[in-house]
């Protein structure tokens, strides 16, 4: 049975990714900060699982610690194959208006964090071979004003997938990624019946809102074919 790692698995696209992929024969190790967050998680996808779903907290900031989820993978399942990189972090407002302190917690952790998986996704996957697949997002591609820093965090996470997918790719490595547009959520769509959000919507393409589920099953299907090398979409 293949098996995968799933960071920021509690997020919206997370917890949608880890339904996907334990309901579809794989061993998931689901990883975010938050340790109750998994435990409930655990408990809402056992009954539909068909392969093994285990747990572990981790903050992807700290090399240590990502090593370690992939140490840990091993010794649960004896090889991983596929990584899924889902964590984010963003605060909107202005240029003027965002501190310093809360752009380097947000590179820390959407660029950073990506670069410790890559790092440790090289060491333990090339065993085996493998893919990776990281979550941008539209942001890294399209200028947004009052998204400066999310942006930019992005587009550093887009590089450094784009050049990980040409230096691993003689390793039996296979990096992707993906950067959706809106996806859709609750929050979403409170936010889009105020007379802020019905003003916003007139400028959002028929159709370009997605729902984390069907994303998740484009995500099982990259992982599943196999010769692809790179895709931004």
């Amino acid at each position: 049975m293949q098996s995968i790692i799933i960071f920021g698995a509690s997020g919206l696209l997370g917890s949608a990714a880890s339904q996907a992929f334990s309901e579809a024969n794989f061993n998931v190790l689901l990883v975010a900060r938050n340790e109750e967050k998994l435990v409930n998680l655990k408990e809402q996808l056992l009954d539909n699982a068909h392969g093994s779903i285990e747990i572990i907290s981790a903050n992807v900031e700290s090399p240590e610690q990502v090593e370690a989820v992939f140490s840990t993978a091993h010794d649960l399942f004896g090889q991983v194959e596929y990584v899924l990189n889902s964590t984010g972090q963003g605060v909107k407002g202005s240029i003027l208006d965002v501190s310093i302190n809360s752009a380097v917690e947000i590179l820390n952790t959407n660029a950073i964090g990506t670069l410790n998986i890559l790092k440790s996704s090289a060491n333990w996957l090339k065993q085996y071979g493998g893919h990776v697949i990281n979550i941008a997002s539209v942001a890294a591609h399209t200028p947004m004003p009052m998204h400066s820093v999310y942006g930019m965090s992005k587009c550093a996470q887009t590089y450094l997938s784009k050049v990980a997918a040409l230096e691993f790719s003689g390793k039996g490595i296979q990096i992707n990624v993906i950067s959706p547009g809106i996806i859709q959520s609750e929050p979403l769509d409170m936010w889009l019946n105020t007379e802020q959000g019905k003003k916003y919507s007139c400028n959002i393409p028929e159709h370009s809102i997605t729902s984390a589920q069907t994303l998740s099953k484009l995500i099982l299907n990259m992982m599943l074919i196999r010769e692809l090398s790179l895709l931004v979409m």
